[in-house]
């Protein structure tokens, strides 16, 4: 079980977050009268995908009061390797993105705790590798496409004429991992790492896999995105794009800070029929 303090800090947080964000949407409708147009809100929700899914997964990261700073690199990569395959493998290539994102992040947490590199340093590094190979990989092209129809549809497709099925993709993912963070085991233990991460590790609790998983999963979330990034766009290109920062802002934004773990009193942990209290 898990018990937050502060929880009217929490209320008051998702009050005025909303009241700011209700504030943004009025300011740029008066601005840009077509704001709120169909076609408007249609790319807004394009724009949005990718820094939803890549906020998620750094979310989990800094839970475990750790950083990656390579995601924008994931994110690029792996959209360049789903565009590489999307003519042999069709609609099967978007599965491409999630699984090497996934090893990528598996690779950084490898970096971080069996290199005793801090995360920060670690996926600097691992950022300027990733972004080196993708330029390896698109080696004499601009840029690469991928204009199978029935991968393109993948993304491109809409829900009532109005919702990207992208998006719907992105908010399954987005709730499940809220589930994970929220009401599992798995999410218990990465919240007490990131509050107290000497009583987690001397309750028994094996620390590394946790944080391996969690660097797994930010790399994963990156891997969709940019899969889905280009079966939007119809291909992939290896420049830079900034990313990085509005997908951790977004993180932060929404409440994770960047010292790890939450505002707590509190965590109980039932691990091996024991009880674990760990106070922050």
């Amino acid at each position: 079980m898990l018990k937050l303090g502060g929880r009217r800090l929490q209320e008051r947080l998702i009050v005025s977050n909303l009241g700011l964000l209700i504030g943004m949407i009025v300011l740029f409708s008066v601005a840009s009268p077509g704001f709120l147009s169909v076609r408007g809100i249609i790319v807004i929700q394009l724009t949005l995908v990718p820094i939803l899914l890549l906020a998620v997964g750094e979310t989990f990261v800094l839970m475990a009061r750790s950083f990656d700073l390579s995601i924008g690199s994931i994110y690029i990569l792996t959209s360049v390797f789903t565009a590489l395959f999307a003519s042999q493998l069709g609609p099967v290539a978007i599965l491409v993105g999630p699984a090497t994102g996934a090893i990528f992040g598996l690779m950084n947490g490898m970096v971080f705790k069996f290199g005793r590199i801090p995360s920060f340093i670690a996926t600097l590094a691992t950022m300027i590798i990733y972004q080196g190979v993708a330029q390896i990989v698109v080696t004499g092209q601009y840029y690469l496409f991928a204009t199978e129809e029935s991968f393109r549809a993948i993304a491109i497709s809409f829900v009532a004429s109005v919702i990207p099925l992208m998006m719907v993709w992105a908010m399954i993912l987005t709730v499940f991992f809220i589930f994970v963070a929220l009401k599992t085991k798995f999410g218990r233990v990465v919240y007490s790492i990131g509050a107290n991460y000497e009583a987690t590790r001397f309750s028994g609790i094996n620390v590394m896999k946790y944080q391996l998983a969690a660097f797994a999963i930010s790399g994963f979330l990156a891997g969709v995105a940019g899969g889905l990034a280009a079966a939007q766009q119809g291909g992939a290109s290896a420049l830079p794009y900034p990313i990085l920062l509005p997908a951790v802002a977004a993180a932060t934004i929404a409440g994770t800070p960047i010292t790890g773990g939450v505002v707590i009193i509190a965590i109980y942990l039932t691990t091996d029929r024991r009880v674990v209290q760990l106070i922050k």
